[in-house]
């Protein structure tokens, strides 16, 4: 309900502002729709949305405004045994009214803020995921040579219940102290709305969250370091999902004539929260373990080093580890990449391993990802073509499995004209349900200026598998059918 009448109100006072200047007012927007019709095997699905963003602009003043609507709503996490009971939806997604000048920054209505690396707090909307932890309420920015201020509050949803809210704050202070030296300190206090008490479920049960930071930054021409430590407090908890915790990412890197070298360090304790983006400290953006939550229990150390010895090659080679306290999870993360430049092409030799260990669920996993990707053009045709083969190895109570994974992918290009073409296979021990399996697909794009419209169609199978950012990993179903999506700005 408190949701519902912060809207009314904001688009009152929204309606009420731009009308006393409506002359001088610039408009645009963008409406996104996508249709999409997938083959579950015994039936089709049909699904639908328009999204229609508007954005009023008077000199330094804007506000803007979003609404979604799905028919029904596509959830691509969804099993595909699941997928068809899907509701539909409807809801203003975001609005918002601004001040921007050289120095002040101030919004009120949804908005994305972070502090630091992101390690601190990250509110803000995954695509990727459909995860949303943006803020509802009022931001504040302060900047000038020597200081950035930002103070922030508002309510996002709450885990437990959709029909209540969690309440944040946060306070934010950099200084230049000298030269490139820049000091940082931040709290946040965040009031979570959880489980209620079975044994008085009428009344609503919080507990609060504080967070204390610091953060250094230090650059000059041949060096460049970072660092951030935040130390959480719990209290008022009934139950004990959440504990006091800490996190330390710092990261260094220096220049060395032809060479780059770049190191960094994590050490996170019950620091897996929502609104904590965790540097993950590798190349793949794996947590140390798919059956461990990011931020619970980790530390790692990553090394880099880029060599650019002409114009025409460059080598990077990235090493890291993770592990848990007591080294029952582990994971090694290597990639290597060699580029060479030609004169109208590019080749790129990519390698990558890892591998996953935990004692804990007497689990082992390898992945080994060899890719060569071209670039180069035909005439009037770039051409791009992605092959990777990738090996997997798991090992558990079960016994050990060995599949394959090959991979092709093609694109092409012509004017505003693009198509791409991806060819992927499984094989292996015949113990996986998707051994034997072909998945091709095809998707062609266009954009069409007299209407400010891109259009993208797509059409096949996609394999379904590990989708992973941050350190969160989720598992997207396999999907077979038509994609349909329209893009257009005005």
């Amino acid at each position: 309900m408190k949701k519902y009448i912060f809207n009314a109100l904001f688009l009152l006072l929204l309606t009420n502002v731009f009308s006393l200047y409506a002359e001088s007012v610039n408009v645009s927007g963008l409406n996104e729709t996508q249709f999409i019709d997938r083959d579950l095997g015994d039936k089709y699905k049909s699904y639908f949305y328009d999204k229609l963003s508007l954005q009023l602009q008077y000199s330094k003043l804007s506000a803007g405004l979003k609404y979604d609507y799905f028919h029904p709503k596509f959830d691509r996490f969804l099993d595909v045994d699941q997928a068809g009971n899907e509701e539909n939806d409807n809801y203003f997604d975001d609005y918002f009214l601004q001040y921007e000048s050289d120095n002040l920054f101030v919004k009120g209505g949804y908005y994305e803020a972070s502090i630091g690396s992101g390690m601190i707090l990250h509110n803000y909307y995954d695509k990727d995921f459909d995860n949303d932890t943006r803020l509802q309420g009022g931001y504040f920015q302060f900047t000038n040579d020597n200081i950035t201020f930002q103070t922030f509050g508002g309510i996002m949803d709450n885990d437990f219940d959709e029909d209540k809210n969690d309440f944040l704050g946060a306070v934010d202070f950099e200084y230049n102290l000298f030269g490139d030296l820049r000091l940082a300190s931040a709290f946040v206090l965040d009031k979570i709305n959880q489980e209620k008490d079975v044994t008085d479920n009428k009344t609503d049960k919080y507990f609060f969250r504080k967070i204390y930071s610091g953060r250094v930054s230090w650059s000059s021409e041949k060096f460049e370091f970072k660092s951030e430590y935040a130390k959480s407090q719990i209290s008022d908890q009934i139950n004990s999902k959440f504990k006091d915790g800490h996190a330390l990412y710092a990261t260094g890197t220096f220049y060395i004539g032809k060479f780059t070298f770049l190191t960094s360090y994590k050490n996170y304790w019950n620091f897996n929260y929502k609104l904590s983006d965790l540097p993950t400290v590798n190349h793949s953006g794996e947590p140390i373990n798919d059956s461990w939550e990011s931020g619970k229990d980790e530390q790692g150390l990553m090394g880099e080093l880029h060599f650019v010895p002409d114009d025409s090659h460059s080598f990077l080679v990235n090493y890291a580890e993770g592990w848990s306290k007591n080294y029952k999870i582990r994971q090694e993360d290597l990639y290597a990449e060699y580029s060479h430049d030609f004169e109208s092409s590019t080749l790129k030799l990519i390698y990558a391993d890892l591998e996953e260990l935990s004692d804990v669920s007497t689990n082992w996993i390898k992945e080994t990802t060899p890719e060569i990707d071209y670039d180069f053009q035909i005439g009037n045709f770039p051409i791009l073509i992605e092959s990777f083969y990738e090996i997997v190895k798991h090992d558990n109570l079960s016994g050990e499995v060995t599949h394959y994974e090959p991979k092709i992918q093609t694109d092409i290009g012509y004017n505003n004209y693009s198509f791409s073409l991806t060819v992927e296979n499984q094989y292996g021990d015949k113990t996986d349900k998707d051994d034997g399996k072909y998945w091709i697909g095809g998707e062609f794009t266009v954009s069409i200026d007299a209407i400010h419209s891109d259009v993208r169609l797509f059409a096949g199978k996609e394999k379904g598998g590990k989708v992973c950012r941050n350190g969160v990993c989720r598992y997207q179903s396999e999907f077979q059918g038509v994609k349909l999506e329209i893009n257009t700005t005005f």
